[in-house]
């Protein structure tokens, strides 16, 4: 398994965008969840980025993994 970074950041009154870049130089699967659910399947290009839009309230529950294997 790959290291993707992630993290949340707030860029509007009460809109908390989930950060997601893929730092490798493959294109990697990634799968997000909220408590462990299925929130969002996500293919990232080699050093992209990409913005999800996630209520705040879920900040302590998502998780991004890397499923391309």
């Amino acid at each position: 398994m790959k290291n993707i970074n992630y993290h949340l950041e707030e860029k509007e009154v009460k809109s908390n965008y989930l950060i997601i870049k893929n730092c490798l130089d493959t294109r990697r699967l990634c799968k997000v969840t909220i408590d462990d659910k299925l929130f969002k399947l996500l293919l990232l290009l080699p050093n992209e980025v990409k913005e999800i839009k996630i209520s705040p309230q879920f900040k302590n529950k998502v998780k991004v993994i890397d499923i391309t294997e």
